[in-house]
């Protein structure tokens, strides 16, 4: 009898030792091939922690997270809002109201034309309506310099607030075309 629980032993031993090293290797593997994509959101995440933990005021940059941060309304909360809804000037058409947050609206009032790394801005974008919101406009600068090219921001615009079908991504060209006449890529006029 002795011998068969030694036997189930060395099998247990055998069996724990052999799912853990698999799993390990697995893991090591696929480490390696990670996204590069996922990779820079790390990153910049990273760089982002200490202004967003002393804040907690920049959207979550990535995608699904964001739309799920803004349907939950926190930036109504936390950003300075535009008086009204209006009718948009620029592409994304409709009626619209415009969010900044604490760092935007910081650099906005101390005069600043280059804004801080964590300044970000919500666009309501309501199509033709004044009290549905239908979908979202999103920018966060994550470089201290934005770049010719708009490659400072990740740009996030659905015209159905979903993440599919979204506008999003860091330096898209659609988006930082329009942008580049702003001031530091922010084309809204609005002043808090």
């Amino acid at each position: 009898m002795r011998k068969y629980k030694i036997f189930a032993i060395i099998c247990s031993l055998t069996l724990f030792l052999t799912i853990t090293f698999t799993n390990n290797s697995t893991n090591i593997a696929q480490a390696k091939i990670e996204d590069p994509e996922l990779t820079e959101l790390r990153a910049i995440e990273q760089k982002l922690a200490p202004k967003a933990a002393r804040q907690n005021m920049i959207p979550p940059i990535k995608k699904k997270k964001m739309v799920a941060w803004l349907k939950a309304g926190l930036y109504k909360e936390l950003f300075t809002a535009e008086p009204t809804i209006h009718g948009s000037t620029g592409p994304h058409g409709g009626n619209v109201r415009t969010f900044y947050n604490p760092i935007l609206t910081e650099n906005l009032r101390a005069g600043k034309k280059t804004w801080d790394v964590g300044a970000a801005m919500v666009k309501e974008l309501y199509l033709s309506s004044t009290n549905q919101v239908s979908g979202y406009a999103v920018m966060i600068k994550v470089d201290e310099e934005s770049g010719a090219d708009g490659s400072g921001w990740i740009y996030f615009e659905s015209f159905s607030g979903s993440a599919d079908n979204a506008f999003y991504g860091k330096g898209v060209q659609l988006c930082a075309n329009c942008h580049r006449g702003g001031v530091d890529f922010l084309l809204a006029t609005f002043r808090p």
